[in-house]
């Protein structure tokens, strides 16, 4: 499945404590831990931080701890221990298949391997099947018992979604097979790693990203999945309300200036911006990326990855980015004062700029430059469009059905609508419910969808905010000014029979 296959054999193993062979004679001798010890010519104190630190492979026989003498001997060769594939994964491969069978609405049938290279195969192939997002893979406290239980799970739409819950020692061999492939320190199981893996499925290239975190029930993994060739950056794509698609189209005409995207992780900023970016991609054009990570390649643009674990930090590499003379700046997110001054300084001096700011509206993004100790006249001067957005979740075209939302929901999206720049009396209101269906996996949804607002700073917003207005002032005003907000725009679209105002109530920013 893997573009390249990865051998798992030369790499160390993390501690392990797999179940005690019915017979020591079919897989080696079996020693206790004091002959292992003597055998080491070691102290205590040091056999156990070489069984902590994965450098031994072990397993415990009631309360006593066993070892194979044929692993003793290898260790004492400088060999490191292997990972062991051939664990029977039939639990976990029995959860998966039965999941898949709920997605699709169809048997997967019982021809599957029980190994763990199977195990993590048919993982990735139903995550990919299920347009999921990433996958997680956790040791929690089961919901059966007190004891840890590795939990496996997909975010499809932005849900989570539970496919099986196993025993620790079968989670294990997956997240070190996991390691192995994206070319990690086995023995390192307390410090966070990452890194990435390239597969191919059906002809498809897919970018895997894969981080781990200590837990105190034991080692997690994240595994984002990026599809390479089907992603496209088009901001007609993006289905904008025509407010917002003709303010940014405005933005990208002018010479110079700052477009900020704001919302929280995970509501596609980066696609957003990379949209931008194809946008003005051309030959007539410099273009410079500073992303942590680059996330995909883009054609016409300069794209520069900002490693802090290498040196670089964001205000050096905007810096060398100018002295390079671009004709648009992306910084890929601001999180820190001196990055803020420095786009600021850019867009000032001519460049066309564009980032990314976590902040729940467009509204409080200029607030919290200002709160980040920027000077307000060159915030408002520097600062052209600030477009703030979220991803709810769109009806499945297969089986959603008309229906009238609940008496309360409708008296929350009024309100949302006549405070947030929303024609409430011309809505069309042909609103529509989930039902379930085996195209959406019987959620009723299927797929996301953008809602959005776009705040030009207009010289009376720029005056507002130098006299140091608040938040609720500068919306208000904004909206004076044509600002539809970002859940009205999603009560608008709900309206329309897109999604739910259940869903767009959930984003709200503030109860109605």
């Amino acid at each position: 499945m893997a573009k390249k296959s990865v051998p798992a054999p030369k790499t160390p193993s993390a501690k392990a404590e797999p179940d005690a062979p019915s017979s020591a004679s079919a897989n080696g001798e079996l020693i206790d831990m004091e002959e292992a010890i003597e055998r080491l010519k070691t102290t205590r104190p040091t056999f156990y931080r070489w069984l902590r630190e994965g450098k031994l492979k072990g397993m415990k026989v009631g309360r006593q701890w066993r070892f194979y003498k044929r692993d003793i001997e290898s260790f004492l060769k400088g060999e490191e221990p292997r990972i062991d594939e051939s664990m029977d994964m039939t639990p976990f491969m029995e959860q998966v298949v039965r999941f898949e069978e709920i997605q699709t609405g169809k048997k997967s049938g019982s021809d599957f391997g029980t190994n763990v290279v199977a195990a993590l195969n048919r993982m990735l192939l139903l995550a990919i099947a299920s347009r999921a997002s990433d996958i997680h893979l956790t040791p929690l406290i089961g919901r059966k018992s007190s004891e840890a239980a590795g939990v496996c799970s997909l975010r499809i739409d932005g849900a989570m979604h539970t496919v099986a819950e196993i025993e620790v020692r079968l989670l294990k061999p997956i997240i070190e097979r996991i390691k192995i492939m994206s070319n990690m320190d086995l023995h390192e199981r307390w410090a966070p790693q990452s890194n990435r893996i390239e597969i191919q499925v059906s002809g498809k290239t897919f970018d895997l990203r894969v981080a781990t975190l200590a837990t105190a029930n034991g080692e997690a993994v994240t595994i984002r999945i990026l599809p390479q060739e089907s992603m496209r950056f088009d901001l007609e794509q993006m289905n904008y309300s025509q407010s917002v698609q003709e303010r940014i189209e405005r933005y990208l005409r002018r010479p110079w200036g700052m477009m900020i995207v704001t919302g929280p992780s995970g509501s596609g900023k980066t696609t957003v911006l990379y949209a931008c970016l194809s946008r003005m991609a051309g030959p007539e054009r410099k273009i410079i990326s500073l992303e942590s990570p680059v996330e995909v390649s883009l054609p016409w643009v300069t794209q520069i990855a900002v490693v802090a674990e290498r040196g670089l930090y964001y205000p050096a590499m905007v810096r060398a980015a100018l002295r390079s003379d671009p004709d648009v700046l992306m910084i890929s997110q601001i999180r820190e004062a001196e990055t803020l001054e420095l786009a600021f300084e850019a867009a000032l001096l001519g460049h066309k700029v564009l980032t990314a700011l976590h902040t729940e509206e467009a509204a409080s993004a200029l607030r919290r430059m200002l709160d980040m100790g920027s000077n307000a006249y060159v915030a408002s001067e520097a600062t052209s469009l600030i477009v703030g957005q979220r991803l709810v979740r769109r009806l499945c075209s297969k089986c959603s059905v008309s229906g009238k939302p609940s008496d309360q929901e409708v008296s929350q999206a009024e309100i949302v609508a006549r405070t947030g720049g929303l024609g409430w009396d011309n809505l069309n209101k042909a609103f529509r419910v989930p039902k379930g269906c085996s195209y959406c996996g019987g959620v009723g949804y299927r797929g996301r969808m953008l809602i959005a607002e776009a705040l030009e700073v207009t010289p009376e917003i720029a005056t507002a905010l130098r006299r140091n207005a608040n938040v609720d002032e500068l919306r208000t005003l904004a909206i004076g000014q044509g600002l539809t907000t970002l859940t009205a725009d999603g009560v608008r679209q709900a309206a329309e029979g897109l999604t739910t105002l259940d869903e767009v109530l959930r984003h709200a920013i503030s109860p109605a």
